[in-house]
């Protein structure tokens, strides 16, 4: 079917939760410095390498080990000047009956709490399909959040599958899971299904650091 799976080269992980860094908030900077204006990247805004990510993009989903839903905004993530600790974005779209998917999850799990937490690298899951191949619900959402302790980033339901066609992908879709990085300095998609998902996630957060 389209959007077959992708068998990843190496292991990822590493996940906070929203900060409330957006558009037009302000962020402390160093000692005795003035506060400097977080105000969104104008666009133009895409879906490939060197685009600014849409400030638009919105899900409903679990943050955390949260109960209830709530809105996850992308927004939520720009950090322009590293206040508010994000160094690193990423975005994995995922579906239930994809493998690599469940193998990702479960090397991401372990990982949430650890280093990737440390240096600042926030994980946000977009679910698009369930196990039947249906669009994905909150249900989704909350189960592979469940099933694979996903507590400390956020899970989303993402039934218009949001990366399908992030990179220039034919209508066929990209493939589960789909990795975009983004740097949230400027959130500009720094790489699209790299190879080396954990070094490039964290050569990102170290650089931002």
């Amino acid at each position: 079917m389209p959007g077959a799976s992708r068998t990843l080269a190496l292991t990822l992980g590493g996940a906070l939760g929203l900060v409330a860094c957006s558009s037009g908030s302000s962020g402390g900077g160093a000692s005795g410095a003035t506060p400097t204006a977080c105000t969104y990247p104008s666009g133009p805004y895409g879906t490939n390498v060197g685009d600014v990510v849409d400030p638009t993009l919105s899900w409903q989903g679990y943050v955390g080990d949260a109960s209830a839903p709530s809105t996850v905004a992308i927004t939520s993530y720009y950090d322009c000047d590293g206040t508010h600790g994000v160094n690193a974005l990423l975005l994995d779209e995922s579906a239930t009956w994809c493998s690599d998917c469940e193998e990702e999850a479960a090397t991401i799990s372990p990982l949430v709490t650890g280093k990737w937490q440390t240096q600042g690298v926030a994980v946000v899951v977009l679910m698009a399909e369930d196990q039947s191949s249906d669009p994905a619900t909150l249900g989704t959402a909350q189960s592979w959040r469940d099933e694979y302790v996903l507590t400390t980033g956020a899970v989303c339901a993402d039934p218009s599958w949001t990366m399908k066609l992030w990179g220039g992908a034919s209508a066929s879709g990209n493939g589960f899971p789909t990795n975009a990085v983004i740097d949230p300095r400027t959130m500009k998609i720094v790489s699209l299904q790299p190879l080396d998902v954990e070094g490039t996630v964290e050569n990102l957060a170290i650089a931002n650091q």
